[in-house]
């Protein structure tokens, strides 16, 4: 989440105020045998959406020249188990960016 954020900030998109701490609480909350959609999905070997998700997030810090070790670790973790095509996060998978019809909007968690 940390990384999301210094990604966030050299993008200049605001966040609010302790929204890191406040996912960070939302996910801790969790059940520890819950799972997301996109983690069930690359388990299943099925189509996801990590490469507009994750991966965006990860071409956009390397862009940007932002460490991510966290991010980097689980495209290693994922790529080595056969999880994941390493060239999901290569800037030739870029999606064309998104059309927004105004500023961001930033949901919180709860």
């Amino acid at each position: 989440m940390q990384e999301i954020h210094e990604l966030a900030v050299a993008r200049g998109v605001h966040l609010p105020e302790g929204c890191v701490a406040s996912t960070l609480n939302f996910v801790a909350g969790c059940p520890q045998e819950a799972t997301s959609s996109l983690q069930r999905d690359l388990l299943e070997r099925r189509e996801s959406e990590f490469a507009v998700l994750t991966g965006a997030a990860v071409r956009m810090g390397r862009e940007f020249g932002l460490h991510q070790p966290a991010h980097d670790r689980i495209l290693e973790l994922l790529t080595q188990n056969g999880l994941l095509k390493p060239d999901l996060v290569s800037p030739e998978s870029r999606m064309p960016p998104a059309r927004l019809s105004g500023p961001p909007r930033v949901t919180r968690p709860g």
